[in-house]
């Protein structure tokens, strides 16, 4: 025990001389110029192996602000009120901003339903695509269409992921898919590829202009269950004549909007498609241009009817129209019997949108047994006081309707 106390008294004392002799060596190093902030936060980075969480909350922050100069500014303007502010009140504002945050995240739980299956917008700009899966998705005409498509084609795995995301669906919603944000992202990659080109990859498009793309490459029978076929019906003012243009097949009603009104419903903005309005065109009983009477009559009518809100237009650049419309519940469009009888719609699913078309946000709007829910991406929402208030004000905070999904009674 003698011995071993001697040597750690001997090993101390060693390591005692031998920080004495290095003082020197010391205060030379301390005197020599600091590094550049930008090696510094390299070594730093270099040395912690991708590990900036091991640093201090002050040390990332400097080394942050090397890359941006007027957060620097920013910081000491922050400093300096922060120091004129009195405590009482600065105790008091940040009570009122955590009281409001917790508030807020209260209502965000008591609205989330986890239950349902959101979409991951994995590139930023897919929006428009998630938006409009879960609108397909929760139209259960549609949906219970067998399709017809090749067995391993890009289609008829749109099919499958559909009936993936539908909720009714006893393999949907509530079955946890291995790799399912993978199968996503390799369906959204393929289906842009085909619709829009690769090179579009990660830009923002138009919901309308991919819903185009994509009805006119599906199978046969789900364009039967959404095709209109329609003529236009001219009767001469003069001869009193009547002809019809050729049929024309569409798998969407494209409507236009009023630039400015106080109170218009989808209903209206319908009865404005279908009414009768005056034409000149060549009469070949009178054999002149005379005023004709012209009106749309439908052959047939689709049992999964889309609308289409024109709400983007080309004048000098594309501008959007902003007019909030309200939508009913209930819709009818002119029968093919000439009786007077019309084909009544049930809705069951929207699309909103917000911003511009250069720059904005799609959400999905989708009527389920339980009631309304609102998806975005991959947050899904009670969607109660969205549809109040789209049916009520035509808008829900900034966004408006602009593809409408309605199916058959």
């Amino acid at each position: 025990m003698n011995l071993m106390n001697l040597r750690t008294s001997q090993v101390k004392y060693s390591a005692l001389l031998l920080t004495i002799s290095c003082m020197p060596f010391f205060s030379i190093v301390a005197t020599l110029p600091f590094p550049a902030p930008k090696q510094q936060y390299k070594t730093t980075a270099k040395r912690t192996k991708s590990k900036p969480h091991k640093l201090k909350a002050s040390q990332r922050y400097d080394a942050h602000i090397q890359y941006f100069p007027n957060l620097q500014t920013k910081k000491r303007t922050f400093l300096s009120s922060f120091k004129k502010t009195d405590e009482k009140t600065l105790i008091s504002s940040l009570k009122t901003t955590l009281s409001s945050w917790a508030e807020k995240l209260q209502r965000w739980n008591r609205k989330k339903l986890s239950h349902h299956q959101g979409l991951k917008n994995w590139s930023g700009s897919h929006c428009y695509m998630n938006a409009t899966f879960q609108a397909l998705a929760h139209c259960p005409t549609f949906m219970s269409t067998p399709y017809t498509c090749e067995p391993f084609s890009i289609y008829s795995g749109f099919f499958d992921f559909l009936l993936v995301v539908n909720a009714n669906n006893k393999l949907g919603t509530h079955c946890d898919l291995q790799n399912f944000d993978v199968q996503q992202q390799e369906l959204q990659m393929h289906l842009t590829n085909n619709c829009f080109g690769l090179n579009q990859l990660y830009q923002q498009q138009d919901a309308h202009e991919f819903l185009t793309q994509l009805f006119g490459k599906i199978d046969k029978n789900h364009q039967d269950v959404l095709t209109c076929l329609s003529v236009n019906q001219l009767t001469c003012n003069l001869c009193h004549s009547q002809r019809n243009t050729n049929p024309e097949a569409s798998s969407m009603l494209q409507l236009d909007l009023p630039v400015q009104s106080d109170v218009i419903t989808l209903h209206s903005c319908i009865n404005t498609h279908y009414a009768k309005e005056t034409v000149t065109v060549h009469c070949p009983r009178c054999n002149a241009n005379q005023p004709h009477d012209k009106q749309k009559i439908n052959l047939t009518v689709p049992k999964t009817l889309v609308i289409q809100l024109k709400r983007f237009q080309q004048q000098h650049d594309i501008q959007k129209n902003e007019t909030p419309i309200h939508l009913n519940g209930e819709i009818a469009l002119p029968h093919p019997d000439h009786d007077g009888s019309k084909a009544t719609y049930m809705l069951k699913s929207v699309i909103l949108h917000s911003g511009t078309l250069k720059g904005g946000h799609y959400v999905a709007l989708v009527h389920e047994d339980k009631g309304w829910l609102l998806y975005n991406d991959a947050m899904v929402l009670d969607g109660a006081q969205a549809i109040q208030n789209i049916i009520t004000t035509g808008k829900h905070d900034s966004f408006l309707p602009y593809l409408c999904f309605y199916e058959c009674n």
